[in-house]
């Protein structure tokens, strides 16, 4: 926990992931971690992220090579506030993919391979 009470955990690896399906372990799962990053080449993102850290107000996987988000990456993430995936390529965003993200204030997705905008994205948020 740093002097502002947020706990971070970073995963690092040197196996690169690229399977759409795969999960952060239990055996990692506390309350108490407020953001995650990854530190790693990443092709694809987790899901049920919301079991293991249910209280997550950042996710950070900028500089990667992420090319699709799911609506299973951040499915019940509703505190998650800010989400940084800038510069990776991103070309894929399922309509539903930030349905439970209704505190979501920053959204970073420049330097991606997003050619257009759907208001599907952001039905959810408040106003």
């Amino acid at each position: 926990m740093n002097a502002y009470g947020v706990s971070l955990l970073t995963f690092i690896s040197s196996t690169i992931i690229d399977d759409e399906n795969y999960e952060i372990s239990s055996e990692l799962r506390s309350d108490a971690v407020e953001r995650i990053s990854f530190n790693e080449m990443t092709h694809s993102l987790p899901i049920r992220v919301a079991e293991i850290f249910p209280n997550l107000l950042k996710y950070e996987a900028a500089a990667h090579t992420i090319s699709k988000i799911t609506s299973e990456n951040f499915r019940g993430l509703r505190k998650l506030n800010e989400i940084n995936l800038w510069k990776n390529q991103i070309g894929i965003i399922d309509d539903n993919a930030f349905d439970d993200q209704t505190e979501l204030r920053k959204l970073h997705l420049n330097a991606n391979r997003i050619s257009e905008l759907n208001e599907n994205w952001f039905k959810t948020l408040r106003k």
